[in-house]
């Protein structure tokens, strides 16, 4: 892998983190906001990465420097939104990123330093987990069956004709099964000349499972243990652990629809402006091209959150209506007379008085 590939592999990770600062929420009272600014973030960078295949693919351009030229366009553009972000909700003083990822180190520090021994142990066998995942992903390369029939030829055809026209095969998968994951390798394949890094992406994806997986369970009201306990089941699930180092799809479409879960949640409790649409939409998109099978999960989160909107906007409805009513009903009548004091209150100011006048006499 050349120098140039080499920083173009860092562009994804580069415009994540970017774009987490860009899109934290706002909103004080937001559950796990730091988890939700990642969730955010990767829905858009999916979401880019997709219409960059489908885009370039279209006009026959599946080469190394395009991809390249869009990818500097976009970190660019998220990095700048984020220097935006942090400008506009800087304190007084002023705020740099030594000082923030020092209050993200004291946050983790002070959270280990509370933490006892059952969620010491939880939140390291995780993180070992995730680690040891990481070196297998890195060092093995793709071997299993799926990869090697239809997952990675997709990707070689691709690369091969420089476009994302059908090819004549005797393995139907190669162009029938939706080629979201694959679109996502296609990145890879084209920064790094092979397929030495394509175990990153279900990788990856199985860190966002665990992430997304945990804010809803805060977002259920679970505790810090809680949420510690969901993450140490899902990364101990022996099919999560093995297609995290594997060029699979599962995990890929099981992140797209954590996604859906976790944003749709936040919509029970609030109403959804324009920007947690088009999240929810990118996300339910990501999931269908990737896998359809995910749509049966997808299918009923979005009702849940549409019932969940309905509701929040009967309610303000009738808090409106209630407050319109109230104003009026004040403008008709015009200002109410003051009450008389409640006898108990009349006869303790008489007291009052009447020691008063006995001390100044």
């Amino acid at each position: 892998m050349s120098a140039a590939g080499s920083l173009l592999v860092a562009a994804p990770l580069v415009a994540v983190l970017s774009l987490a600062v860009a899109l934290r929420p706002a909103r004080p009272d937001t559950v796990a906001p730091l988890r939700l600014a990642v969730v955010r973030a990767a829905v858009v960078t999916g979401a880019f990465a997709v219409l960059t295949v489908e885009l370039l693919g279209a006009l026959r351009l599946l080469t190394l420097p395009a991809f390249a030229v869009t990818w500097l366009i976009f970190v660019a553009a998220t990095v700048t939104a984020a220097g935006w972000r942090r400008r506009r909700t800087a304190a007084p003083t002023g705020s740099g990123a030594a000082r923030d990822l020092a209050a993200v180190r004291a946050r983790l520090t002070d959270r280990w330093r509370t933490a006892g021994r059952g969620e010491r142990l939880l939140a390291g066998t995780v993180g070992g987990l995730v680690l040891v995942e990481l070196l297998i992903a890195l060092l093995a390369e793709p071997n299993n069956f799926d990869s090697q029939t239809y997952h990675l030829p997709k990707v070689e055809h691709w690369v091969a004709q420089g476009s994302l026209e059908f090819w004549p095969t005797a393995i139907h998968r190669q162009v029938t099964i939706p080629p979201g994951a694959e679109y996502l390798l296609l990145h890879l394949r084209l920064f790094t000349g092979g397929d030495a890094l394509h175990n990153l992406v279900q990788w990856a994806a199985g860190v966002g499972c665990l992430l997304a997986v945990a804010r809803i369970a805060a977002q259920l009201g679970g505790g810090r243990r809680a949420q510690l306990l969901t993450a140490f089941v899902l990364g101990t699930t022996p099919m999560v652990a093995l297609q995290a180092t594997s060029t699979q799809t599962d995990l890929v479409c099981a992140a797209w629809v954590a996604c859906v879960a976790t944003l749709a949640l936040d919509g029970l409790r609030r109403r959804a402006g324009v920007g947690t649409l088009l999240l929810l939409g990118a996300a339910t998109g990501l999931t269908a091209v990737t896998k359809t099978s995910g749509l049966i999960g997808v299918g009923p989160l979005l009702l849940l959150w549409g019932i969940g909107q309905l509701r929040l906007g009967y309610v303000g409805g009738i808090v409106r209506g209630a407050d319109r009513d109230r104003r009026a009903g004040a403008r008709v009548d015009g200002p109410q007379p003051e009450l008389a004091d409640p006898p108990e209150q009349q006869q303790r100011a008489d007291a009052d008085q009447a020691a008063g006048l006995r001390h100044r006499g």
